[in-house]
């Protein structure tokens, strides 16, 4: 796995291009280029790291968390509707398999990543919905603490043997 990360972390702009092509309609067509990929490329690097070079290790999962929640604050900075990220990161993980099957075909290796993506997708997402309403979670007092909760809350962190 960890060969696999490595390979993607070296080729995030192309991932990136695959999800440029898929999510070439509103409403990322109406942000600027610069506004467009809203963090995600470091998102994509936190998702690798933390399902496939490290899963065992909560820091690589807090990263993943804070990438992550900061890609959901810049959505809404950007006016982009909460509800889109959930098609973003599906886009998102069509490309990350778009990439896997022409550069490591679709046999095993590539289906047991991207069932650890998929894993590490799922909290990503929760952690953007939770910075998307930074603010309000703020203002509860729960920021700090939610993100910490997510960062540990992995189910790879429990799968020590994966790998």
């Amino acid at each position: 796995m960890r060969a696999i990360c490595e390979d993607i972390k070296a080729h995030v702009h192309e991932v990136m291009a695959e999800w440029e092509r898929l999510a070439a309609c509103s409403p990322w067509a109406t942000l600027s280029p610069a506004d467009r990929a809203g963090g995600l490329p470091e998102v994509v690097v936190g998702l690798v790291e933390a399902a496939l070079c490290s899963a065992t290790d909560v820091e690589a999962h807090r990263m993943k968390v804070r990438a992550a929640a900061e890609h959901g604050e810049c959505r809404r900075r950007h006016g982009v509707a909460e509800a889109v990220m959930f098609e973003e990161y599906h886009l998102l993980r069509r490309a990350l398999w778009s990439y896997l099957t022409r550069k490591f075909g679709a046999g095993d290796r590539s289906v047991q990543a991207i069932g650890r993506i998929d894993t590490a997708i799922t909290l990503a997402t929760e952690a953007s919905l939770w910075g998307y309403n930074r603010p309000e979670i703020e203002a509860l007092g729960k920021w700090e603490a939610g993100l910490e909760r997510l960062g540990a809350s992995s189910p790879l962190l429990r799968r020590a043997g994966w790998g």
